[in-house]
């Protein structure tokens, strides 16, 4: 059993120029497949999708230079997207592991899902590299200052996935005292606790 960090959406924009398996079944279906192997590029034109997105690292075939190598900083809701994959680095149960030569980070993960969402969240910039039995440890990159820096998040409460609540959660505080609930899970699941209050016009456009 396998996954792939292929695409994802944040705050109603679609990320990731590949084609997924899903898309490709649709695309067949009414008539007009793809080629094996390419994506559609900004211009309409058909691209390598392998050129484009293989890495190289195991669960993530994710290409998008809107939000990599830092350029999420850019994007017109950048703060959604800092949440977004600092969600990804904190909410699960993954052991690193730390290769004392190389300095380079592996994931002990207790499923494909969660170790796919936790490489890419390091490789977007948010590297999850410690674990306590309080702490989780992150070196992420500052949007105000453009480095990199740790931060370390206290964990106050780990609510694990099951098939009742369909979503993990994890309460942590920051070093500057604030306290965030973040949460993971089926969309179906989680849709309806949104604030029918706040602004719904993400969620409106992640639907559609």
């Amino acid at each position: 059993n396998s996954m792939e960090f292929v695409k994802c959406s944040v705050a109603g924009t679609a990320y990731g120029r590949g084609i997924t398996e899903v898309e490709r079944a649709m695309a067949k279906r009414k008539g007009s497949p793809l080629p094996n192997g390419m994506v559609i590029g900004e211009d309409g034109s058909q691209e390598d999708y392998n050129d484009q997105a293989n890495s190289g690292i195991k669960g993530f075939n994710f290409k998008d230079e809107r939000i990599m190598n830092g350029n999420w900083v850019n994007e017109p809701h950048s703060n959604v997207i800092q949440k977004f994959f600092q969600l990804l680095a904190l909410c699960h149960t993954v052991i690193p592991e730390v290769d004392e030569e190389t300095g380079k980070v592996s994931y002990e993960a207790e499923s494909p899902d969660e170790a796919a969402f936790v490489i890419a969240a390091r490789e977007i910039g948010f590297e999850f590299y410690k674990r306590t039995q309080t702490t989780v440890s992150l070196c992420e990159l500052d949007p105000l200052s453009g480095q990199k820096i740790d931060r370390e998040y206290k964990i106050l409460s780990v609510l694990e996935f099951n098939s009742t609540r369909k979503r993990m959660s994890v309460i942590v505080q920051t070093v500057e005292g604030k306290i965030l609930l973040l949460s993971k899970g089926a969309d179906s699941v989680l849709f309806p606790l949104l604030d029918k209050h706040g602004n719904n016009n993400f969620e409106e456009q992640t639907r559609d």
